[in-house]
């Protein structure tokens, strides 16, 4: 026992070591995640899209079954079709739950047709992080 004592400092060393930089991944996700929704909710379309790669693999029901590939450009004008069909939307975060580089945000969209016509949809959110930006985001919500 006392010849593995000398061991438990070099343990402990490396465990304090590689937990902050997990805390630190998490954190920084996690303040690109709720950027990211202020820039949607202000509808800042262009701050939204810069938290994504220059190209994203994504995920929505309004592309089919399959991942698409879409630049920040596309995301900008997607948002900018979806604020013209309704002028306030905005999103609610209600959970979100990081996990290495991973985020699973679940969140309450919601505004007003230009008809007037208000309506709420639950929707849940997988975004994958690579060096800072969102590399894949796989969203669901029933259509």
């Amino acid at each position: 026992m006392k010849k593995y004592l000398f061991l438990l400092p070099a343990a402990l060393l490396m465990a304090c070591q590689q937990q902050p930089a997990s805390i630190t991944e998490n954190n920084t996700s996690k303040a690109t995640i709720q950027a990211l929704f202020d820039a949607f909710n202000r509808h800042d379309w262009k701050k939204m899209a810069s938290y994504y790669a220059d190209t994203t693999l994504m995920l929505d029901p309004e592309y089919g079954t399959a991942y698409v590939k879409k630049s920040q450009q596309d995301i900008i004008a997607t948002h900018q079709n979806l604020q013209k069909f309704s002028p306030d939307v905005r999103d609610s975060i209600t959970s979100l739950t990081m996990a290495g580089n991973t985020a699973v945000a679940e969140f309450v969209s919601s505004g007003t047709t230009a008809d007037g016509t208000k309506w709420t949809l639950p929707i849940c959110s997988v975004i994958t992080f690579k060096d800072g930006k969102i590399i894949k985001d796989a969203t669901y919500y029933d259509k």
